[in-house]
């Protein structure tokens, strides 16, 4: 029988690493829980463009929104266990020479999560590539 910590690492889905050569080695990004994509989702402003756990659509634009890219940065990022490594406070006080690093992490989020435009046009890809005609 599973132990209540495995059945929570495979709930919890892999860890995915991801080489930040600017910092001389990887960082882990982990799956966001349910509880954590309904706290994003009550942070944004307007519509955003990700996949709610039960499939509904919501839309999503994170581009501009510098509280919720920490906050999204600050859930998603792990070490090689799933620890948090950064709180969204110390996330907002990166300067301008992080940006580059910034937005690679946030589109490994981003990615592993579903969320946001690349992961949005993929399921209409693959919703529209699953239709069928019955044409005569």
């Amino acid at each position: 029988m599973l132990s209540r910590d495995e059945l929570l690492k495979a709930i919890r889905g892999p860890i995915k690493m991801i080489e930040v050569p600017e910092w001389g080695g990887d960082i882990g990004v982990r799956r966001l829980t349910a509880g954590e994509l309904v706290q994003m989702r009550a942070m944004m402003p307007g519509p955003i463009d990700v996949e709610s756990v039960d499939g509904e659509e919501i839309p999503l634009t994170l581009e501009n929104n510098l509280a919720i890219t920490c906050k999204l940065l600050a859930a998603g990022l792990c070490d090689a266990e799933g620890a948090a490594v950064f709180t969204a406070d110390e996330l907002r006080g990166w300067d301008n020479t992080q940006r580059a690093v910034r937005d690679r992490l946030i589109e490994a989020v981003q990615e592993h999560n579903g969320l946001g435009v690349a992961a949005a046009e993929d399921r209409e890809k693959n919703s529209a590539g699953g239709q069928t005609s019955d044409s005569t």
